[in-house]
This record gives C-alpha cells, structure tokens and sequence, in this order.
C-alpha cells in the first residue's frame, strides 16, 4: 500500500533518507533559544517590578521577536522545510550584525556561530533532507 493511498503526508515519512544528526541538534538548540528567548521577554515585559523604561520595552520586544524567530526556525526545520535553515542563517547574521555595537569577542563568537550553522545547515546531506520529497 502506498502513501498516498494511506493518505500520509511524504514529509511525515522521511523513510527515503533520515534526518541528520546535526540537523536534529541544531533545531532542538533552537527551539531551547527560542523558548528562552520568549519567555525572557515576556517576564522582563509582564513582570518588572518598577515602571520599564521604553529602551526596555523595546529591549524586551525584540527579545520576544527573535525568540519567536528562532523557535519558528527551529521547529520547522525537524520539519525539513527549506526556507526554516535560510531562517536560520539570518537570525545569527543579524546577531552578528548586532554584534558589531558590543565587544569584539561578541562579534567574533557570533561570527564562529553563523559559519558553524551554516556549514551544517548547507552540507550535502542538509541539502538532501531540505529538499523537496521525490513525487
């Protein structure tokens, strides 16, 4: 019996090639990020005890926004979804861009991160997995 004839989705049975390890990691480090990141600015937000500052409204918004996108990220890529690792890419390349207003380590280390992530995310087999399933 096929999948379509079972109705299941192609992109629930990755059984033409397995998901790779690094790829599982990473996501998951998203999602952890992510899910810190939320709920860091939402508590900063909710829960200050003294009137916040707008900078750190603003602070804990764009908290909230960048945990939203690396969560988003995260998830979709377990989901082998081509444009969550391009999603990716660009969260840690606007932290490095960020990066350049604080410390040169900052900088250095957020670098490393974009390098390291996208070497794994746009490996042979990365691509493989990221691509559409067959027809």
């Amino acid at each position: 019996q096929s999948c379509k004839e079972r109705q299941i989705p192609d992109r629930f049975l990755i059984d033409y090639m397995k998901r790779p390890i690094s790829i599982l990691i990473l996501s998951i480090l998203f999602i952890v990020v992510g899910v810190g990141g939320l709920v860091g600015g939402l508590w900063s937000a909710l829960f200050s005890i003294h009137n916040i500052s707008s900078h750190q409204k603003m602070d804990s918004g764009i908290r909230v926004l960048s945990g939203a996108l690396a969560l988003t990220s995260g998830v979709f890529m377990l989901r082998a979804a081509n444009w969550a690792r391009w999603l990716c890419v660009a969260w840690f390349a606007l932290h490095v861009l960020l990066s350049i207003f604080h410390t040169k380590f900052a900088l250095i280390v957020h670098a490393l991160l974009l390098l390291f992530a996208s070497y794994i995310l746009f490996r042979p087999t990365a691509a493989k997995y990221f691509s559409p399933a067959p027809k």
